[in-house]
C-alpha cells in the first residue's frame, strides 16, 4: 500500500518506465516480511518507517532502499540507503 501511495506522487513520474522495470525485476526475488515482534528502533514521526525498519532488522535484511533521508543509516546489519546511492553501487559491481 505504501509503495503504491508513494510512487503515485508526481515526482516519481520522471522515472517511468525505468523505475517500474527495475521494480518488476526486484519483485522476482522479493519476499513479504512479517511484522516485527520487537520494536528495537524508534523512528520519530513515522510509525510506518519504524515498522519496516524493525521488520527488516529482525529478518536479517541487508539493504532497504528509500527516498526518505530521515531513515538513512545502519540498524544492526541493515543499511538504509537512498535509491540513487544503491543504484550507483549496483552499477559499480
Amino acid at each position: 500500500e505504501e509503495y503504491e501511495r508513494i510512487t503515485a506522487q508526481p515526482k516519481f513520474k520522471k522515472y517511468e518506465p525505468l523505475f517500474f522495470q527495475i521494480f518488476e525485476e526486484l519483485k522476482k526475488s522479493a519476499m513479504l516480511l512479517p511484522p516485527a515482534s520487537n520494536k528495537k528502533y524508534t523512528i520519530q514521526g513515522s510509525e510506518e518507517d519504524e515498522n519496516i525498519i524493525n521488520s527488516c532488522v529482525e529478518n536479517h535484511i541487508d539493504y532497504l532502499i528509500t527516498y526518505d533521508y530521515g531513515t538513512v543509516g545502519r540498524y544492526n546489519g541493515l543499511e538504509v540507503v537512498i535509491a540513487t546511492e544503491f543504484y550507483s553501487r549496483f552499477l559499480a559491481n
